[in-house]
């Protein structure tokens, strides 16, 4: 067994004992035990020492004497542990348990407002790493509708202007995540939704400022494979120049596609290789290598230089590592050889994309749970904005009308004083 895994199972294993629910305490306490409040704050920053404190207080004492709050909060830190280290998750039962333990709690809101506060945010993380569990089950359905669960956990409950700290953390992440699931299946609508949300958050947040590069990065790619090529050129040019660092996988990764946008949006050809070029030769390992390899034999394939083509494509075709790689470069090939007349090539390329790729009604049938998922969330999302502006609507015209109507009631009283005044002289007169 990998060391990896090994790790995993044993603290899923120690803690589904060490944290599972049996103390006679019923209700929540007001505030977890110190222990796990300094794992989750680690965790935030330091994703691995947490985890090595976490595999420490497994093994004590503290963690026999949990009550029913504190088990179900060991267990959803243990997730996210695993989770944050490249782990599976191997306490999957303790945590679909903690994910509906986590519902009632907010069903039945807390004793006070920080209390119902810290349980809504537990909730929705619960959510969160549960369909992180269903994708690493390639459940993509049910890992798309627990994130979606999660967002709208934490919308339903926190105004824009309190999502800050952990809180703008972990729902950026969430549309993040949404943003590369719904890119996967080439909905690129719904992913760029995703992304400027992901946007907004770390525009808001001053601990994400460096994820914003990344943001418009990914964004760009939607637009890109719209087909809208001005635009996606501007988002990766917003990010090339928001990377301070110019030698990372990211900035290579724009300065290449944005020199593919704008090929295929016109612009010179030399300019675009020479582009790409310049970043190949600081490649930080084969498989970034042969993702540059394969974008150029793509140009030089559409330019009819065949046998530069050849010379970038065939090596990429020829890992036995990276089956996504192999397959566009054989998409390429194909087209190469059929121009050279290389029969017996074109033949191996036919053969192998036959054998590599989803049939249309799978990748339809599953784009159109997702579509569905997603547009459910909108709407939910919009009738709430709708709500929301007309009671600020309903608020605003109360704030009009309140000093009118006042202003008009003095004036009425004022004039019947007056008019009682002179009934009254005349009765005397």
């Amino acid at each position: 067994m990998k060391p990896l895994v090994r790790i995993g199972v044993f603290l899923g294993m120690a803690l589904m004992v060490a944290c599972s629910p049996k103390s006679v305490i019923v209700e929540p306490v007001e505030r977890p035990c110190r222990e796990l409040e300094e794992i989750d704050s680690l965790m935030w920053q330091r994703p691995d020492s947490a985890l090595a404190v976490m595999m420490e207080f497994a093994a004590s004492s503290k963690a026999d004497s949990l009550n029913e709050f504190e088990g179900h909060y060991c267990q959803l830190l243990i997730s996210e542990l695993l989770y944050k280290n490249d782990y599976g998750q191997s306490n999957r039962e303790e945590l679909l348990k903690a994910v509906c333990y986590f519902d009632s709690l907010v069903m039945a809101n807390g004793r006070d407002e920080s209390e119902h506060d810290r349980n809504v945010f537990l909730d929705a993380r619960a959510h969160y790493i549960n369909g992180v569990g269903y994708y690493e089950h390639i459940d993509m359905v049910s890992a798309c509708s627990e994130y979606l669960n999660a967002l709208e956990v934490m919308e339903g409950h926190f105004e824009e202007k309190a999502l800050t700290g952990d809180r703008a953390v972990f729902t950026f992440y969430n549309y993040n995540r949404l943003l590369e699931l719904f890119s996967d299946q080439f909905m690129m609508d719904p992913a760029i939704t995703c992304g400027e949300k992901a946007l907004s958050c770390c525009q808001n947040e001053p601990s994400l400022f460096n994820e914003i590069p990344n943001t418009y990065f990914y964004i760009g790619t939607q637009f890109d494979k719209k087909g809208e090529k001005d635009l996606a050129s501007c988002y990766y040019r917003q990010a090339i120049e928001g990377l301070s660092d110019t030698n990372n996988l990211v900035y290579r990764d724009a300065v290449t596609i944005k020199a593919l946008c704008d090929y295929q949006a016109g612009h010179s050809v030399d300019s675009s290789i020479f582009a790409i070029r310049r970043v190949l030769v600081y490649a930080s390992g084969e498989k970034e290598k042969l993702t540059r390899f394969l974008t150029l034999g793509g140009i030089f394939t559409v330019e009819e230089s065949f046998d530069s083509a050849l010379y970038y494509l065939e090596p990429v075709f020829e890992n036995q590592y990276n089956v996504s790689l192999k397959i566009q470069a054989a998409e390429y090939l194909l087209i190469n050889y059929d121009h050279l007349g290389d029969k017996e090539k074109s033949d191996e390329c036919i053969h192998f994309l036959s054998s590599h790729k989803k049939t249309e009604g799978e990748t339809k049938a599953l784009v159109s749970k997702l579509e569905d998922l997603f547009k459910n969330y909108m709407d939910k999302t919009q009738k709430k904005e709708a709500e929301a502006e007309r009671r600020r609507f309903v608020r605003k015209t109360v704030r009009i009308a309140m000093p009118v109507a006042i202003m008009l009631v003095l004036a009425i009283i004022i004039l019947a004083k007056l008019k009682s005044k002179k009934l009254l002289k005349e009765q005397q007169a």
